[in-house]
């Protein structure tokens, strides 16, 4: 996850829009409060301030997303099963178009629905680095002594209808190198 943060950082704050400052970030303490403080501190080492906010139930979600509307210049989706999924899309992605505050969607598919952009994993590169790590294993390795690898390649998907409603000017090059693109 932390490499994620660093992904979006990079990707957001770098290229498509240097002036964030304050990201936010919606989760189930129960689920995601370690990975999150990792993140918190992660943020302030990019210069960025983090501001989670946590969500015990779905039905907390409404007011959750209405604390942070003008405190935050962006908002992060992290995996999370109670608050992101099929049942609160729709709230999530609401609240971004109607409060102007990008949404960094989990996959392609959350930006085909309206978040601004997703980082997704390369499946097929993913598939040759097990491979690499079997092959590791069978040549003796131990397995437990492997260091945990994160993904080499990370793809892109970004929807300009959500940028131009944002009033986002996103720079040719940004456009080109998305695997999707959606219009």
């Amino acid at each position: 996850m932390l490499r994620f943060l660093h992904l979006v950082i990079e990707t957001a704050m770098h290229k498509l829009m240097p002036e964030i400052k304050i990201v936010g970030v919606l989760y189930n303490p129960q689920e995601n409060q370690a990975k999150v403080d990792a993140a918190v501190q992660a943020a302030k080492k990019e210069g960025l301030t983090l501001l989670p906010k946590e969500v015990g139930t779905p039905r907390a979600l409404p007011d959750a997303l209405e604390s942070l509307a003008k405190r935050v210049d962006l908002l992060w989706g992290i995996n999370d099963q109670m608050v992101l999924s099929p049942q609160t899309a729709e709230a999530v992605l609401l609240f971004s178009f109607r409060r102007a505050v990008p949404f960094v969607g989990l996959s392609s598919s959350w930006v085909k629905a309206g978040a601004l952009y997703s980082l997704d994993r390369n499946y097929s590169d993913l598939g040759a680095q097990c491979g690499e790590l079997a092959l590791k294993i069978l040549n003796g390795a131990k397995p437990g002594a492997l260091p945990p690898v994160p993904p080499r390649k990370v793809l892109y998907s970004l929807n300009l209808k959500t940028a131009d409603h944002m009033k986002l000017d996103i720079p040719q090059s940004i456009i080109e190198e998305a695997q999707s693109v959606f219009r």
